[in-house]
C-alpha cells in the first residue's frame, strides 16, 4: 500500500513541477531508454517471486503477511544503489 501511494505521489509531483516550470526551461518529456543489466533482471525476478509466495501464504498466515511485505520493502531499498 505504501509503495502504491508513494507512487502516485510521485506522479501528481512531477504534473505539478511541469505546471510551475518556467516557460523559458524546454523539457523534453521523452524517456530515455535504460539498459538494464542482468544482474538487475534476475534482482527484479527474485523480488517478484518473493512477493509472489508472500501474496500465496497460507490464510492462517495471513498476519504475518503485513511484515513480510515490509520487510521486503526495506530490502529492496537496500539493496539498490
Amino acid at each position: 500500500m505504501y509503495n502504491k501511494q508513494d507512487c502516485k505521489s510521485l506522479i501528481y509531483l512531477q504534473d505539478w513541477l511541469n505546471e510551475i516550470k518556467p516557460k523559458s526551461i524546454n523539457f523534453n518529456k521523452n524517456l530515455i531508454d535504460e539498459k538494464i543489466s542482468e544482474s538487475n533482471l534476475e534482482q527484479i525476478q527474485i523480488e517478484k517471486n518473493l512477493s509472489l509466495t508472500i501474496e500465496n501464504l497460507d490464510e492462517s498466515e495471513k498476519e504475518i503477511k503485513p511484515i513480510l511485505d515490509q520487510l521486503n520493502f526495506y530490502n529492496r531499498k537496500e539493496q539498490r544503489p
